[in-house]
């Protein structure tokens, strides 16, 4: 089966549209972003958790998983200087 998944944000958490994936799709996606993702803050330590697509990675990405095709589009936030800090690197344990 061929899916087409978007990862997106909402007040903090990670979320995926559609919502209804089997639950092993959805498992393998959330594995996925933890190499090219981070998470930052609102300037000293104010406001919300903001997940950061690294600079340099492509927005959409093929994953093969068994014998699914998995088509995701990142549509997460682009770090702001002004108004964000890092605070450290995700992995796919905490996110």
């Amino acid at each position: 089966m061929i899916y087409d998944i978007t990862m997106y944000t909402d007040m903090g958490h990670l979320l995926l549209h559609p919502s209804n994936l089997p639950n092993d799709v959805s498992r393998f996606v959330f594995t996925k972003p933890s190499m090219y993702v981070n998470r930052a803050t609102g300037k000293g330590g104010k406001g919300g958790i903001y997940y950061v697509l690294q600079e340099g990675y492509e927005k959409k990405w093929r994953y093969f998983y068994k014998e699914h095709i998995i088509n995701v589009t990142y549509e997460l936030d682009n770090f702001n200087s002004n108004k964000m800090e890092y605070f450290f690197t995700c992995d796919a344990g905490n996110m």
